[in-house]
């Protein structure tokens, strides 16, 4: 089958193509830049290609997807779209030209790839699209007002258009992933979130959490929620909304007054 992964360089797209690559699947990748995954994947160069593509340019996603179909004779089974940039800043302080970079990228890349994945998977009708969000498409995260309000979008459009093809009984699928803490998947800025060392068994490698999202994939579950803090988060807070805040304390504060609530919080630099 053929894979398509929109977003390739970070990563989380890595590990993706590296996992759907070694399950013997045909990967199609697309991002802005190459970086270097050619080279980190030569070896599967009779099953992989890369793509330069602006990924929140519908045009050119049109376009680079009847290249791939052309170049493979095949039509894509499974579209990733893997779009997640974030910007960690107190919110008047964010230029709105990051905040509109955000905004292209994590939402209308997102739905651009969704409808250029729409348009291909015809004749016949069939395949998985499957969003990759983020547990802060749930819940919020102080500092990061940009990204959590892009991740709302891109939950609250995927979830619509589940419900869309599941009364058309369309063959076509739609899957949200929402993963939680994960090593090196969304770098922020220095040491603004730093998980207290005895929390480090939550973070989740990209290898594993890929091999997660592919099962989520073969067992063809709505929503998919891989690592162990994602599950944590999401089932916390859905009997616990106050919960939230305190986690937020724990990822933010810098002594224990601080913490308790004593003295105001103040974003690190």
């Amino acid at each position: 089958e053929l894979v398509v992964i929109v977003g390739s360089n970070s990563v989380m797209g890595k590990a993706l193509c590296q996992e759907f690559l070694n399950r013997g699947s045909y990967v199609c990748a697309l991002d802005n830049e190459n970086g270097n995954i050619s080279g980190e994947l030569k070896k599967y160069k009779n099953n992989f290609n890369f793509y330069k593509t602006e990924i929140a340019n519908e045009i050119d996603l049109q376009i680079k997807s009847q290249q791939m179909i052309k170049d493979f004779k095949l039509n894509p089974y499974v579209w990733i779209n893997n779009l997640g940039i974030s910007k960690v800043e107190q919110f008047e302080n964010i230029l709105s030209e990051d905040f509109d970079h955000i905004i292209d990228t994590n939402i209308k890349g997102t739905i651009y790839g969704t409808r250029t994945a729409l348009s291909v998977m015809k004749n016949p009708e069939r395949g998985h699209i499957m969003n990759i969000s983020s547990v802060n498409g749930s819940v919020a995260m102080p500092f990061m007002s940009s990204s959590v309000a892009a991740k709302h979008a891109v939950d609250g459009f995927t979830r619509s258009l589940q419900m869309e093809k599941k009364f058309k009984h369309s063959a076509i699928k739609i899957h949200l992933v929402s993963p939680g803490f994960a090593k090196n998947i969304m770098p922020l800025a220095k040491e603004t979130f730093a998980l207290p060392k005895i929390f480090d068994f939550l973070k989740s490698s990209a290898e594993s959490t890929a091999k997660e999202i592919v099962r989520g994939l073969i067992l063809n579950r709505d929503e998919i929620t891989p690592t162990i803090s994602g599950k944590l988060v999401l089932g916390i807070t859905k009997y616990i909304p106050g919960a939230t805040q305190l986690g937020s304390r724990i990822l933010v504060a810098k002594n224990w007054k601080e913490l308790m609530g004593l003295n105001p919080i103040e974003m690190r630099q």
